[in-house]
């Protein structure tokens, strides 16, 4: 019977499978930090977008209040408009949905 040399030469396969595992943990850790700062992202716009509308009705309900509320007519669907730099009831509708 013959006897090879035993050399420290290559990777086991304990130890590929060891450094497999490792790859997959850390790969899916990446995966997961870019899905939530993709989702962090599109709710910070969405929250920014709520803001400047929220600003713009609040902007326009003060200048309209600043003018007159009597000089306002009612309509049965009322939206508001910018004319000549002020803010005023439209008699059209303009909203969505």
């Amino acid at each position: 019977m013959q006897h090879f040399p035993v050399t420290a030469r290559g990777f086991s396969l304990i130890e590929l499978l060891f450094a497999g595992a490792l790859l997959s943990v850390f790969s899916f850790g990446v995966v997961q930090i870019l899905a939530y700062s993709l989702e962090a992202d599109r709710l910070g716009q969405e929250q920014s977008f709520a803001t400047q509308y929220a600003t713009e009705g609040i902007e326009a309900t003060r200048s309209i209040r600043a003018r007159d509320f009597d000089a306002i007519v009612v309509a049965s669907e009322s939206g508001l408009a910018v004319s000549e730099g002020e803010w005023t009831f439209s008699d059209s509708n303009n909203t969505d949905g």
